[in-house]
């Protein structure tokens, strides 16, 4: 149960990656693009699961 988290980052890591590389492959972004892109996408993402346990009081069904 402790490692479903870790799958998904993982699984969604390898589906980026990918893209990123298409990315950079087709010349539609540039290295430095791709890499500030993907910055913004991680951070964001932990920021609003941050936030979202922020709303979620004492629930702990949703806090986890």
């Amino acid at each position: 149960m402790h490692a479903i988290p870790f799958v998904s980052a993982s699984a969604f890591a390898l589906m980026f990656a990918s893209f990123a590389d298409w990315l950079i492959i087709t010349d539609r972004l540039s290295i430095t693009r791709t890499r500030k892109m993907a910055n913004h996408i991680c951070l964001i993402g932990g920021a609003s699961g941050l936030v979202g346990l922020c709303f979620v009081g004492c629930n702990s069904v949703l806090a986890e």
